[in-house]
Protein backbone atom coordinates (compact mmCIF):
# COMPACT_ATOMS: atom_id res chain seq x y z
CA UNK A 1 0.00 0.00 0.00
CA UNK A 2 2.77 2.35 1.07
CA UNK A 3 4.13 1.76 -2.04
CA UNK A 4 1.55 2.36 -3.81
CA UNK A 5 0.52 5.45 -2.36
CA UNK A 6 4.16 6.64 -3.08
CA UNK A 7 3.94 6.23 -6.95
CA UNK A 8 0.52 7.74 -7.03
CA UNK A 9 2.64 10.80 -5.23
CA UNK A 10 5.58 10.64 -7.59
CA UNK A 11 2.74 10.27 -10.87
CA UNK A 12 1.09 13.87 -9.61
CA UNK A 13 4.63 15.35 -8.79
CA UNK A 14 5.48 14.06 -12.54
CA UNK A 15 2.00 15.56 -13.67
CA UNK A 16 2.61 18.65 -12.25
CA UNK A 17 6.21 19.17 -13.55
CA UNK A 18 4.68 18.12 -17.09
CA UNK A 19 2.06 21.58 -16.64
CA UNK A 20 4.71 23.70 -15.33
CA UNK A 21 6.95 22.75 -18.48
CA UNK A 22 3.93 22.93 -20.42
CA UNK A 23 3.29 26.15 -19.45
CA UNK A 24 6.91 27.90 -20.13
CA UNK A 25 6.83 26.01 -23.19
CA UNK A 26 3.61 27.78 -24.60
CA UNK A 27 5.60 31.04 -22.68
CA UNK A 28 8.67 30.95 -24.82
CA UNK A 29 6.36 30.39 -28.29
CA UNK A 30 4.13 33.29 -27.08
CA UNK A 31 7.23 35.77 -26.61
CA UNK A 32 8.81 34.42 -29.70
CA UNK A 33 6.00 34.75 -31.90
CA UNK A 34 5.59 38.58 -30.10
CA UNK A 35 9.03 39.67 -31.27
CA UNK A 36 8.63 38.79 -34.57
CA UNK A 37 4.73 39.79 -35.31
CA UNK A 38 4.27 42.67 -32.24
CA UNK A 39 0.44 44.15 -31.64
CA UNK A 40 -1.34 41.24 -33.52
CA UNK A 41 -3.13 40.44 -30.65
CA UNK A 42 -5.55 42.77 -28.93
CA UNK A 43 -8.44 43.09 -25.91
CA UNK A 44 -8.82 42.33 -22.77
CA UNK A 45 -8.14 38.60 -22.77
CA UNK A 46 -4.88 39.15 -24.58
CA UNK A 47 -3.82 41.52 -22.47
CA UNK A 48 -4.59 39.33 -19.63
CA UNK A 49 -2.37 36.77 -21.29
CA UNK A 50 0.63 38.80 -22.35
CA UNK A 51 0.78 40.15 -18.49
CA UNK A 52 0.46 36.96 -17.36
CA UNK A 53 3.37 36.02 -19.63
CA UNK A 54 5.41 38.49 -18.42
CA UNK A 55 5.30 37.90 -14.98
CA UNK A 56 5.70 34.19 -15.42
CA UNK A 57 9.14 35.23 -17.76
CA UNK A 58 10.00 37.45 -14.29
CA UNK A 59 9.54 34.21 -11.93
CA UNK A 60 11.34 32.10 -14.42
CA UNK A 61 14.41 34.62 -14.51
CA UNK A 62 14.70 35.97 -11.21
CA UNK A 63 14.23 32.37 -9.60
CA UNK A 64 17.00 31.12 -11.74
CA UNK A 65 19.25 33.80 -11.04
CA UNK A 66 18.53 35.10 -7.51
CA UNK A 67 20.55 38.09 -7.64
CA UNK A 68 18.63 39.15 -10.74
CA UNK A 69 15.71 39.52 -8.48
CA UNK A 70 17.05 42.94 -6.44
CA UNK A 71 18.82 44.27 -9.46
CA UNK A 72 15.56 43.96 -11.90
CA UNK A 73 13.44 45.60 -8.65
CA UNK A 74 16.04 48.42 -7.52
CA UNK A 75 16.18 49.19 -12.22
CA UNK A 76 12.35 49.19 -12.35
CA UNK A 77 12.19 51.56 -9.09
CA UNK A 78 15.09 53.98 -10.51
CA UNK A 79 13.14 53.54 -14.40
CA UNK A 80 9.94 54.65 -12.49
CA UNK A 81 11.76 57.91 -10.40
CA UNK A 82 13.50 59.06 -13.75
CA UNK A 83 9.65 58.72 -15.74
CA UNK A 84 8.51 61.07 -12.86
CA UNK A 85 11.40 63.48 -13.18
CA UNK A 86 11.45 63.84 -17.09
CA UNK A 87 7.94 64.23 -17.11
CA UNK A 88 8.57 66.85 -14.66
CA UNK A 89 7.66 70.21 -16.64
CA UNK A 90 9.48 72.38 -14.02
CA UNK A 91 12.03 69.73 -14.01
CA UNK A 92 12.23 70.76 -18.26
CA UNK A 93 12.32 74.30 -17.75
CA UNK A 94 14.80 74.95 -15.04
CA UNK A 95 16.72 72.09 -16.04
CA UNK A 96 17.41 74.34 -19.38
CA UNK A 97 17.76 77.73 -17.59
CA UNK A 98 20.33 76.27 -15.15
CA UNK A 99 21.97 73.04 -16.78
CA UNK A 100 23.50 72.22 -13.18
CA UNK A 101 20.48 71.79 -11.37
CA UNK A 102 17.71 69.11 -11.65
CA UNK A 103 14.25 69.89 -9.95
CA UNK A 104 12.20 67.81 -8.77
CA UNK A 105 8.84 67.85 -7.10
CA UNK A 106 8.51 65.92 -3.58
CA UNK A 107 4.86 64.60 -2.68
CA UNK A 108 3.82 64.86 1.01
CA UNK A 109 5.58 62.21 3.54
CA UNK A 110 3.23 60.15 6.00
CA UNK A 111 5.01 62.25 8.40
CA UNK A 112 4.69 65.44 7.62
CA UNK A 113 2.26 68.54 5.99
CA UNK A 114 5.17 70.89 5.05
CA UNK A 115 5.22 73.13 2.52
CA UNK A 116 6.93 71.25 -0.34
CA UNK A 117 9.06 73.32 -2.43
CA UNK A 118 11.45 72.58 -5.08
CA UNK A 119 14.98 71.37 -4.33
CA UNK A 120 17.96 71.43 -5.93
CA UNK A 121 19.76 68.24 -6.97
CA UNK A 122 23.25 68.26 -8.85
CA UNK A 123 22.99 65.68 -12.00
CA UNK A 124 24.47 62.23 -10.69
CA UNK A 125 24.67 61.12 -14.17
CA UNK A 126 27.50 63.72 -15.33
CA UNK A 127 30.86 61.88 -15.27
CA UNK A 128 32.27 63.15 -12.13
CA UNK A 129 35.62 63.43 -13.50
CA UNK A 130 34.52 66.29 -15.60
CA UNK A 131 32.33 67.98 -13.59
CA UNK A 132 33.82 68.41 -10.57
CA UNK A 133 31.40 70.18 -8.27
CA UNK A 134 34.66 71.71 -6.22
CA UNK A 135 35.17 73.74 -9.60
CA UNK A 136 31.77 75.13 -10.29
CA UNK A 137 31.57 78.84 -9.16
CA UNK A 138 28.32 80.20 -8.16
CA UNK A 139 28.37 84.02 -8.38
CA UNK A 140 26.74 85.84 -4.62
CA UNK A 141 24.06 87.91 -6.78
CA UNK A 142 22.83 84.72 -7.94
CA UNK A 143 22.93 82.86 -4.83
CA UNK A 144 18.74 82.96 -4.77
CA UNK A 145 18.20 80.86 -7.48
CA UNK A 146 19.78 77.71 -5.87
CA UNK A 147 16.72 76.48 -3.95
CA UNK A 148 17.38 74.81 -0.23
CA UNK A 149 14.58 71.82 0.93
CA UNK A 150 12.52 73.76 3.55
CA UNK A 151 10.27 70.99 3.70
CA UNK A 152 12.22 70.53 7.51
CA UNK A 153 11.17 67.39 8.77
CA UNK A 154 10.57 64.08 7.71
CA UNK A 155 11.38 61.99 10.53
CA UNK A 156 8.10 60.92 12.70
CA UNK A 157 7.38 63.17 15.29
CA UNK A 158 7.54 60.07 17.93
CA UNK A 159 11.09 59.42 16.83
CA UNK A 160 11.85 63.86 17.56
CA UNK A 161 10.89 63.29 20.94
CA UNK A 162 14.05 62.76 23.73
CA UNK A 163 13.42 59.75 26.03
CA UNK A 164 15.89 61.55 28.85
CA UNK A 165 16.85 64.83 30.14
CA UNK A 166 19.49 64.25 32.65
CA UNK A 167 23.09 63.51 31.25
CA UNK A 168 26.18 62.33 32.15
CA UNK A 169 29.51 62.96 29.66
CA UNK A 170 29.51 59.55 29.35
CA UNK A 171 26.45 59.32 27.37
CA UNK A 172 27.03 62.09 25.47
CA UNK A 173 30.12 60.47 24.10
CA UNK A 174 27.99 57.64 22.93
CA UNK A 175 26.83 57.61 19.52
CA UNK A 176 23.84 55.52 20.20
CA UNK A 177 22.70 57.62 23.46
CA UNK A 178 23.00 60.96 21.20
CA UNK A 179 20.91 59.36 18.45
CA UNK A 180 18.08 58.29 20.98
CA UNK A 181 17.70 61.39 22.81
CA UNK A 182 19.60 64.17 21.41
CA UNK A 183 19.11 64.26 17.81
CA UNK A 184 17.25 63.71 14.88
CA UNK A 185 18.89 62.69 11.57
CA UNK A 186 17.00 63.33 8.28
CA UNK A 187 16.31 60.63 6.31
CA UNK A 188 18.83 62.44 3.14
CA UNK A 189 21.41 62.29 5.27
CA UNK A 190 23.65 59.78 7.78
CA UNK A 191 25.76 60.76 10.62
CA UNK A 192 28.77 58.93 12.17
CA UNK A 193 30.36 58.66 15.46
CA UNK A 194 33.04 60.50 14.42
CA UNK A 195 30.47 63.87 13.19
CA UNK A 196 29.69 64.29 16.57
CA UNK A 197 33.33 66.25 18.76
CA UNK A 198 30.45 65.88 21.76
CA UNK A 199 33.68 67.24 24.42
CA UNK A 200 35.36 69.75 22.00
CA UNK A 201 31.75 71.11 21.75
CA UNK A 202 30.58 70.99 25.60
CA UNK A 203 33.77 73.01 25.92
CA UNK A 204 33.50 75.60 23.41
CA UNK A 205 33.33 78.95 24.53
CA UNK A 206 29.89 80.70 23.77
CA UNK A 207 30.20 83.61 26.05
CA UNK A 208 28.94 86.92 24.39
CA UNK A 209 29.14 90.30 26.95
CA UNK A 210 25.89 91.64 27.30
CA UNK A 211 26.89 95.12 29.07
CA UNK A 212 27.58 96.46 25.70
CA UNK A 213 25.56 99.10 24.85
CA UNK A 214 25.05 97.60 21.40
CA UNK A 215 23.21 95.00 19.33
CA UNK A 216 24.15 91.58 20.68
CA UNK A 217 21.35 89.46 18.95
CA UNK A 218 19.72 89.42 15.48
CA UNK A 219 16.75 87.72 15.17
CA UNK A 220 15.25 87.61 11.64
CA UNK A 221 12.43 85.35 9.69
CA UNK A 222 13.01 84.13 6.24
CA UNK A 223 9.50 82.55 6.56
CA UNK A 224 8.05 85.62 7.81
CA UNK A 225 4.40 83.90 7.39
CA UNK A 226 4.21 81.07 9.41
CA UNK A 227 1.00 81.47 11.32
CA UNK A 228 -0.79 79.21 13.94
CA UNK A 229 -4.14 77.27 14.12
CA UNK A 230 -5.93 80.40 15.39
CA UNK A 231 -3.64 83.03 13.59
CA UNK A 232 -5.58 86.00 12.39
CA UNK A 233 -5.33 86.54 8.52
CA UNK A 234 -3.56 89.51 7.80
CA UNK A 235 -2.31 90.12 11.53
CA UNK A 236 1.59 90.18 12.06
CA UNK A 237 1.36 89.70 15.57
CA UNK A 238 0.03 86.49 15.37
CA UNK A 239 2.70 85.07 13.29
CA UNK A 240 6.42 84.44 13.82
CA UNK A 241 7.03 88.01 13.24
CA UNK A 242 5.18 88.29 16.46
CA UNK A 243 6.92 85.78 18.23
CA UNK A 244 10.50 87.58 17.36
CA UNK A 245 8.61 91.14 18.79
CA UNK A 246 7.67 89.47 22.16
CA UNK A 247 11.24 87.42 22.57
CA UNK A 248 13.13 90.73 21.62
CA UNK A 249 11.33 92.40 24.49
CA UNK A 250 11.60 89.80 27.12
CA UNK A 251 15.28 89.93 26.25
CA UNK A 252 15.74 93.37 26.40
CA UNK A 253 13.43 94.12 29.59
CA UNK A 254 13.94 91.30 31.71
CA UNK A 255 17.93 90.28 30.89
CA UNK A 256 19.08 93.70 29.55
CA UNK A 257 19.84 92.21 26.45
CA UNK A 258 20.50 94.78 23.32
CA UNK A 259 18.32 92.85 20.52
CA UNK A 260 17.87 93.99 16.78
CA UNK A 261 14.57 92.71 15.40
CA UNK A 262 14.73 92.60 11.97
CA UNK A 263 10.79 92.15 10.22
CA UNK A 264 11.80 91.54 6.70
CA UNK A 265 9.50 89.49 4.29
CA UNK A 266 11.12 86.50 1.99
CA UNK A 267 8.44 84.32 1.62
CA UNK A 268 5.85 86.35 -0.42
CA UNK A 269 6.54 87.18 -4.22
CA UNK A 270 3.99 89.50 -5.69
CA UNK A 271 1.80 89.01 -3.45
CA UNK A 272 1.99 85.52 -3.25
CA UNK A 273 3.68 83.11 -0.88
CA UNK A 274 6.42 81.50 -2.30
CA UNK A 275 9.02 80.07 0.03
CA UNK A 276 11.10 78.47 -2.90
CA UNK A 277 14.17 81.40 -2.46
CA UNK A 278 13.47 82.99 0.98
CA UNK A 279 16.66 81.96 2.42
CA UNK A 280 18.83 83.10 -0.55
CA UNK A 281 16.31 86.37 -0.41
CA UNK A 282 17.21 86.97 3.30
CA UNK A 283 20.75 86.33 3.00
CA UNK A 284 21.44 89.44 1.93
CA UNK A 285 20.05 92.04 3.66
CA UNK A 286 20.77 89.80 6.58
CA UNK A 287 24.54 89.83 5.80
CA UNK A 288 24.35 93.91 4.96
CA UNK A 289 22.85 94.27 8.60
CA UNK A 290 25.86 92.04 10.42
CA UNK A 291 28.40 93.91 8.51
CA UNK A 292 26.96 97.47 9.91
CA UNK A 293 26.84 95.90 12.77
CA UNK A 294 29.92 94.23 13.95
CA UNK A 295 28.73 94.21 17.66
CA UNK A 296 25.71 91.54 16.62
CA UNK A 297 27.23 87.95 17.86
CA UNK A 298 23.94 85.98 17.79
CA UNK A 299 21.92 85.50 14.82
CA UNK A 300 18.11 83.83 15.63
CA UNK A 301 15.89 82.74 12.29
CA UNK A 302 12.80 82.10 14.28
CA UNK A 303 10.20 79.96 12.50
CA UNK A 304 7.32 77.51 13.49
CA UNK A 305 7.36 73.67 11.78
CA UNK A 306 4.94 72.18 9.76
CA UNK A 307 3.26 68.52 11.36
CA UNK A 308 0.67 66.56 10.65
CA UNK A 309 -2.80 67.65 11.53
CA UNK A 310 -3.11 65.19 14.24
CA UNK A 311 0.02 66.36 16.25
CA UNK A 312 0.05 69.26 19.17
CA UNK A 313 3.49 69.84 20.02
CA UNK A 314 2.50 71.30 23.76
CA UNK A 315 3.96 71.23 27.46
CA UNK A 316 3.62 73.19 30.97
CA UNK A 317 5.78 75.51 31.67
CA UNK A 318 4.97 77.66 34.57
CA UNK A 319 1.14 75.90 34.93
CA UNK A 320 0.89 77.53 31.15
CA UNK A 321 0.08 75.53 27.94
CA UNK A 322 3.38 75.81 26.03
CA UNK A 323 4.52 75.21 22.21
CA UNK A 324 7.60 72.99 22.31
CA UNK A 325 10.97 74.12 20.60
CA UNK A 326 13.03 72.41 18.54
CA UNK A 327 16.61 73.62 17.57
CA UNK A 328 17.60 72.80 14.00
CA UNK A 329 20.67 72.39 12.27
CA UNK A 330 21.78 72.61 8.57
CA UNK A 331 25.24 70.92 8.26
CA UNK A 332 25.78 71.51 4.64
CA UNK A 333 26.60 67.87 3.17
CA UNK A 334 24.80 65.40 0.76
CA UNK A 335 24.76 61.90 -0.41
CA UNK A 336 27.27 61.26 -3.13
CA UNK A 337 27.26 57.73 -4.76
CA UNK A 338 26.17 56.93 -0.78
CA UNK A 339 28.89 58.93 0.75
CA UNK A 340 28.50 61.86 2.79
CA UNK A 341 30.53 64.97 0.86
CA UNK A 342 30.91 68.45 1.54
CA UNK A 343 28.25 70.72 0.09
CA UNK A 344 30.52 73.27 -1.87
CA UNK A 345 27.59 74.83 -3.96
CA UNK A 346 26.30 75.66 -0.22
CA UNK A 347 28.60 75.77 2.10
CA UNK A 348 28.97 76.51 5.74
CA UNK A 349 32.45 77.41 7.34
CA UNK A 350 30.55 77.32 10.77
CA UNK A 351 28.91 73.81 10.81
CA UNK A 352 31.02 72.90 13.99
CA UNK A 353 30.10 76.48 16.01
CA UNK A 354 26.95 75.58 15.19
CA UNK A 355 26.33 72.09 16.44
CA UNK A 356 28.22 73.29 19.39
CA UNK A 357 25.80 75.96 20.39
CA UNK A 358 22.85 73.59 19.25
CA UNK A 359 23.65 71.27 21.48
CA UNK A 360 24.83 73.70 24.41
CA UNK A 361 21.25 75.51 23.79
CA UNK A 362 19.57 71.67 24.02
CA UNK A 363 21.53 71.11 27.23
CA UNK A 364 20.08 74.37 28.85
CA UNK A 365 16.70 73.29 27.89
CA UNK A 366 17.21 70.10 29.37
CA UNK A 367 18.37 71.60 32.53
CA UNK A 368 15.93 74.50 33.01
CA UNK A 369 12.92 73.03 31.15
CA UNK A 370 12.52 69.01 30.67
CA UNK A 371 10.56 68.27 28.13
CA UNK A 372 10.24 72.01 26.66
CA UNK A 373 12.72 70.73 23.54
CA UNK A 374 12.29 68.23 20.94
CA UNK A 375 15.64 66.47 19.56
CA UNK A 376 17.91 68.64 17.42
CA UNK A 377 17.28 68.25 13.70
CA UNK A 378 20.03 67.65 11.33
CA UNK A 379 19.31 68.01 7.49
CA UNK A 380 21.73 68.47 4.16
CA UNK A 381 21.69 72.27 3.79
CA UNK A 382 22.61 75.54 5.17
CA UNK A 383 19.80 76.98 6.06
CA UNK A 384 21.74 80.72 6.27
CA UNK A 385 23.42 78.89 9.47
CA UNK A 386 26.99 80.36 7.27
CA UNK A 387 25.91 83.75 8.50
CA UNK A 388 26.95 83.71 11.54
CA UNK A 389 29.33 80.79 14.11
CA UNK A 390 26.45 81.77 17.00
CA UNK A 391 23.27 81.16 13.90
CA UNK A 392 20.53 79.35 15.18
CA UNK A 393 17.29 77.88 13.65
CA UNK A 394 14.38 77.67 16.30
CA UNK A 395 11.23 76.07 15.21
CA UNK A 396 8.51 76.95 17.73
CA UNK A 397 5.69 74.84 18.13
CA UNK A 398 3.74 74.07 14.59
CA UNK A 399 0.61 74.36 12.59
CA UNK A 400 -1.49 73.26 15.06
CA UNK A 401 -0.18 74.67 17.96
CA UNK A 402 -2.27 78.03 19.56
CA UNK A 403 -0.65 81.55 18.98
CA UNK A 404 -1.17 81.98 22.98
CA UNK A 405 0.94 78.27 23.44
CA UNK A 406 3.62 79.96 20.56
CA UNK A 407 3.63 83.56 22.39
CA UNK A 408 4.14 81.20 26.86
CA UNK A 409 7.17 79.88 25.13
CA UNK A 410 9.20 82.60 24.29
CA UNK A 411 9.63 83.25 28.29
CA UNK A 412 11.25 80.09 28.47
CA UNK A 413 13.26 80.49 25.11
CA UNK A 414 14.52 83.63 26.31
CA UNK A 415 15.65 82.83 29.83
CA UNK A 416 17.78 79.82 27.59
CA UNK A 417 19.14 82.15 25.10
CA UNK A 418 20.59 84.01 28.08
CA UNK A 419 21.90 81.61 29.97
CA UNK A 420 23.90 80.24 27.51
CA UNK A 421 25.75 82.97 26.22
CA UNK A 422 25.58 84.54 29.80
CA UNK A 423 29.55 84.33 30.86
CA UNK A 424 28.38 83.91 34.36
CA UNK A 425 26.60 80.71 33.46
Amino acid sequence: MERRNEAIGIGKGNIAIILVMILLLSNIIYKTYEIYFPNTFNGFSFNLVERTSDYLSKQLVTRSVPLLSYTLDTQETMNHQNDSIEKSPYNKLLSLAVPLLGYTIEGDTNHYATVVELEPKIETMVNQEKSNIEDTEIEEENIETIQEDVSYTNQSVENQMPTSYVYTLDQLKDFNFLINNIYTVDSKIYMTQKDFEVENWLNQDMSVDFTEDKPKILIYHSHSQEAFIDSREGVMDDTVVGLGTLLTEILETEYNVNVMHHKGIYDMVDGRLDRSRAYGLAAVPVSKILEENPSIEVVIDLHRDGVPDHVHLVTEIDGKQTAKIMFFNGISRRMVNGEMVENTYLPNPYVKDNMALSLQMQLKSAELYPGFTRKVYLKGDRYNMHLSPKALLIEVGAQNNTVEEARNAMEPLAQIIYETFSPTN
